[in-house]
């Protein structure tokens, strides 16, 4: 059982584990990230009245660390985030907040806080509490704290915090946050992988809330720098254009990043058959399957049926038979969709003309 004191001893270690972040001559190191982890975590099944002679030894801890000096400053470029990316003096932000420990007040700046982030690369967890403190203590955050963030998330694949914190974002006004998303991607762009893995969950965010424009202009910023697009994310904005009835966008994105060098897989060759056979065009969807055996990508149950279904749509369920003969003397894989795109063809073909 949890008691009220035990809860307000744990806040209150939470609140050192942030103090030792903010205060300007100690920044966090592996050696006292180690003691304050083995701190807190023991301190959860011990007496209240021990938990405080422990802050006690605690504080006189703190007040030993000292900050390392670097004398040259190329180690510092090495490792120092703050360092690789300066927030200039006129960025800077600084915010007062009344410490939950103590009740002291501690001054932030946003240079600080991207090195702060740097140091806790190795532990999410408590770079995630320390962002959610900050936020709530008042702190503004930029755009280089949001990318020293979002660097951790994604450096440990923590895909529901970063999607939760791009749907944050997104759901924001740039005047409440202090930057243009544009923005963001720039400071991300020295790291092409987090800057790839950020761009693919922001089309699925941008998707997701009917934000298509958006998403279109997201997915070609890797294009401007030369990057071609994680396939996942072409496929799935595709398929929810075409859903949307934006068949002709699905088609011009679809052509403008096969010239990028995009490699199609079999769903994305679906959906490019999908979306022609949604306009009928049944030629160029019979091309589809020829460069899919060109480039060796095998069709699958999805690329056959839905070709089946399409002609068998457009009342051409006669073609649609053919093709299901052709597929299976080709041995492609068939499902049970193809046989039931057909037989209901061809007897809504059979009432028509016998009515």
């Amino acid at each position: 059982m949890v008691t009220p004191c035990s809860y307000v001893a744990r806040t209150q270690l939470l609140g050192f584990k942030l103090l030792l972040l903010h205060k300007p001559q100690t920044l966090p190191t592996t050696e006292n990230l180690a003691y304050f982890n083995g701190f807190f975590s023991a301190s959860r099944s011990v007496p209240y009245t021990e938990i405080l002679s422990r802050l006690i030894s605690f504080r006189k801890f703190i007040t030993r660390i000292q900050l390392t000096r670097f004398n040259s400053s190329s180690a510092i470029a090495q490792l120092s985030p703050a360092a690789q990316y300066p927030v200039s003096e006129e960025q800077a932000i600084y915010t007062y907040r009344k410490d939950c420990a103590d009740g002291r007040f501690i001054d932030l700046n946003a240079s600080r806080v991207v090195e702060s982030f740097y140091n806790l690369k190795n532990d999410p967890n408590l770079a995630c509490s320390f962002f959610t403190q900050l936020k709530e203590s008042g702190f503004q955050h930029n755009v280089d704290t949001y990318a020293a963030f979002i660097r951790v998330l994604c450096r440990w694949r923590l895909d529901r915090k970063l999607q939760s914190l791009l749907s944050e974002i997104v759901g924001s006004k740039e005047s409440d946050l202090g930057f243009d998303i544009t923005a963001l991607f720039e400071v991300l762009c020295v790291n092409s992988g987090v800057l790839i893995w950020v761009l693919d969950m922001l089309v699925k965010e941008y998707v997701s809330v009917g934000m298509f424009d958006e998403a279109i202009d997201a997915l070609f910023q890797l294009k401007r720098r030369g990057f071609v697009p994680r396939i996942m994310s072409c496929n799935f904005l595709m398929n929810r254009l075409i859903e949307h009835g934006k068949v002709d966008i699905a088609l011009a994105i679809y052509g403008h990043l096969k010239m990028s060098g995009l490699n199609p897989n079999d769903y994305t060759y679906g959906i490019l058959l999908k979306t022609l056979c949604r306009k009928g065009n049944f030629e160029e969807a019979r091309d589809v399957f020829r460069e899919m055996v060109e480039v060796g990508v095998n069709p699958n149950a999805f690329t056959c049926s839905t070709y089946i279904e399409g002609l068998c749509s457009h009342k051409r369920s006669d073609l649609g038979y053919e093709a299901l003969r052709a597929f299976r003397a080709a041995k492609w894989p068939i499902d049970t969709f193809a046989y039931t795109a057909v037989i209901p063809g061809f007897c809504s073909e059979m009432m028509r003309l016998s009515g």
